[in-house]
C-alpha cells in the first residue's frame, strides 16, 4: 500500500491486518482522479478511516485540513504510524471514537469532502448521512463520498444527489451532493 499522488508520492503506508479493510489502490487512484484539484485547501472529513491511507491522500493531494477517525484503538495506531512514515506533523488530525460521536463533536464543522466508509453489512447508511445534515457538517457545495459493497440498496438516499459512481471490484464510491430540501435522490 502507497501514496498514489500529489506531494508524498510513492510512500509506503503500513498494510493493516485482516480486521481493517482498507480501499484499495485502484480505487483511490479512481477517486483521486474523478476529484483533481479540487482538494486543493479543501477541509476532508473522515469518521472511519481505517488505515489513514485515504485521508493522508486527499494530504497529499493538497487538503489543507484533515480529520480521521476510527472506533478501533488499533486503526488509530496504525494511522499514527502511518502519519509518520510520511513524516506528517501538522494538518491532519486523529480521533478515536465510533463515528457517530466523532460527526457530532464536529458540528457545524462544514466539510468540503465527506469520505464514508463503513464496514460492509453497516445498516445504518441513513442515519449517518442525515447527521451529516443535522449536524452542519455539509453545505450545498460539500461532496460526500461513500464506499460500499457494490451490491448494496441504495434505498438509503434520499434527500442526496448521486452525482457519480466509480467502480473497482466489489467496492463502489458513492459520489453524493446533498439535494435540495424536499428533492429526491436521483
Amino acid at each position: 500500500m502507497r501514496v498514489i499522488g500529489g506531494e508524498l508520492r510513492g510512500r509506503r503506508l503500513v498494510r493493516p491486518d485482516g480486521s481493517i479493510r482498507p480501499s484499495t489502490d485502484r480505487l483511490r487512484e479512481a477517486l483521486f482522479n474523478a476529484l483533481g484539484d479540487s482538494l486543493r485547501g479543501a477541509l476532508w472529513l473522515e469518521p472511519f478511516a481505517g488505515s489513514g491511507a485515504v485521508g493522508i491522500e486527499a494530504y497529499s493531494r493538497g487538503a489543507s485540513r484533515v480529520l480521521l477517525n476510527d472506533r478501533s484503538r488499533r486503526a488509530v495506531r496504525l494511522i499514527r504510524e502511518n502519519l509518520s512514515r510520511c513524516g506528517i506533523e501538522g494538518g491532519i488530525e486523529v480521533e478515536q471514537s465510533d463515528a457517530f460521536t466523532f460527526l457530532r463533536r464536529r458540528e457545524g464543522t462544514v466539510a468540503d469532502f465527506v469520505f464514508l466508509d463503513p464496514p460492509y453489512g453497516f445498516p445504518r447508511y441513513a442515519p449517518l448521512l442525515a447527521q451529516l445534515k443535522r449536524f452542519g457538517l455539509v453545505s450545498p457545495g460539500s461532496l460526500v463520498i461513500l464506499e460500499i459493497f457494490k451490491k448494496t440498496p441504495l434505498s438509503f438516499l434520499a434527500g442526496w444527489r448521486l452525482k457519480k459512481t466509480l467502480k473497482a471490484g466489489d467496492s463502489h464510491l458513492l459520489l453524493l451532493e446533498p439535494a435540495d430540501e424536499g428533492a429526491a435522490a436521483e
